[in-house]
């Protein structure tokens, strides 16, 4: 049951432009970290990728790291692409999107919320992270 909403945590889908990911499906194959054991963000992730049909540990090379361990992960090329789940902005997102020479690129993944109504009732929404959103935020 919940009390009251604090701020809603939004998912994030992060990769690198150059990593051959633009859609979730294109995951398949790829070393993707779901977030840490037990964490939220793990457990939407996985909700997610059920959503599209892919299996995480047939489907992909899965790792499960925090926030700021899958972004140095990300930027050393140890993994293609991670989820994180939470407010905005989130430091993660905003240190990757902040670092010279990388390109960061956030995959919309909306479509996913209507089987995951479906299976875990009315908890999720579509929503938009906007990207140029992110970087104005790392140029203050």
């Amino acid at each position: 049951m919940t009390l009251a909403v604090l701020y809603i945590n939004n998912m994030h889908l992060v990769t690198l432009e150059g990593k051959g990911i633009d859609k979730p499906m294109d995951l398949k194959g790829k070393r993707v970290s779901t977030g840490a054991p037990g964490s939220g963000t793990e457990v939407k992730a996985l909700r997610v990728l059920e959503a599209y049909g892919l299996d995480p540990d047939k489907d992909m090379k899965r790792d499960k790291l925090g926030a700021s361990e899958s972004a140095g992960a990300l930027k050393d090329g140890k993994i293609d692409a991670y989820f994180w789940d939470g407010g905005l902005p989130t430091a993660s997102v905003t240190d990757l999107g902040a670092t010279p020479g990388v390109k960061m690129k956030l995959i919309a993944h909306a479509d996913a919320v209507p089987k995951m109504t479906e299976k875990y009732g009315p908890l999720y929404f579509k929503g938009v992270i906007r990207q140029r959103c992110i970087r104005d935020r790392i140029r203050r």
